[in-house]
């Protein structure tokens, strides 16, 4: 089995970004942020 650029992208867009519909989940966040909400997110904690 040989792993071809293509899957080696496709895993580490995976460890980056879970999309789930409209829905991206983070790395770094343990919740799911919607793309659009991230956009118009103020900038605070």
């Amino acid at each position: 089995m040989s792993q071809t650029k293509k899957s080696t992208q496709e895993d580490f867009s995976k460890k980056k970004k879970k999309k789930l519909g409209n829905f991206v989940i983070d790395e770094d966040s343990d919740y799911p942020v919607h793309e659009e909400y991230v956009k118009e997110r103020p900038t605070k904690n």
